[in-house]
């Protein structure tokens, strides 16, 4: 398959996702890219990122697909994958293995098993200017400098301010999954209510066919 169809297929894939399982992030929102990554190192199948000019990037590695490695079932667990990435950081304002990507994975329909990395964020590093956050799992060297005022903000560096500094604030796992609960998805019409719009669209139709 040529990376323009691969391409299209991901981009297609993205947003079928998004309207099957009604999620609650709007497509506005993310922005998908195919990128051509070198596989000399570990393998990076896909990755979720907050941006700078839009709120999310939804990255997919097209070189496992075009080297074989992988078929484009895996691909489309990637995709699912990280969807749940962005729903983390959208609702959470976390991104990890952890719980709440466990409690993600089970409704997105694809395994959590394959990953060695399956800590909880406990920390969250926000700017305060721009909101822009960044999580960690451990009291790292990067939280500490956090406290003392010495990290500043990735996003407003590449706006070229860099007078923002990130704040550390302590992760509520259990608030997290309350929230992924309410706000995650959008709750589907019922039968009876689309059945009814339906019927009403249909003779919307016939009144203007039949003038």
């Amino acid at each position: 398959m040529q990376r323009e169809t691969f391409e299209n297929k991901v981009k297609r894939y993205v947003r079928e996702v998004h309207d099957e399982y009604n999620i609650n992030v709007p497509l506005s929102d993310v922005r998908v890219e195919v990128e051509d990554k070198s596989l000399k190192n570990k393998i990076n199948y896909g990755r979720a990122k907050q941006a700078v000019e839009i709120p999310y990037r939804l990255i997919i590695n097209y070189n496992p697909f075009k080297r074989d490695i992988v078929d484009f079932e895996y691909v489309k667990a990637t995709v699912r994958h990280e969807w749940a990435h962005i729903i983390q950081m959208d609702i959470c304002e976390v991104s990890s293995h952890g719980e709440t990507f466990k409690w993600l994975a089970e409704r997105l329909d694809f395994p959590d098993d394959r990953y060695e990395n399956t800590h909880n964020a406990k920390y969250r590093l926000r700017c305060h200017v721009c909101d822009f956050t960044v999580s960690k799992s451990k009291n790292s060297k990067k939280v500490k400098q956090a406290r003392d005022n010495r990290i500043t903000c990735y996003r407003c560096s590449k706006r070229n301010d860099r007078s923002s500094l990130m704040n550390v604030e302590r992760v509520d796992i259990v608030k997290c999954i309350r929230k992924l609960e309410e706000l995650a998805f959008v709750e589907s019409e019922n039968e009876e209510d689309k059945d009814w719009k339906d019927k009403a669209l249909t003779n919307l139709q016939t009144a203007k066919n039949s003038k």
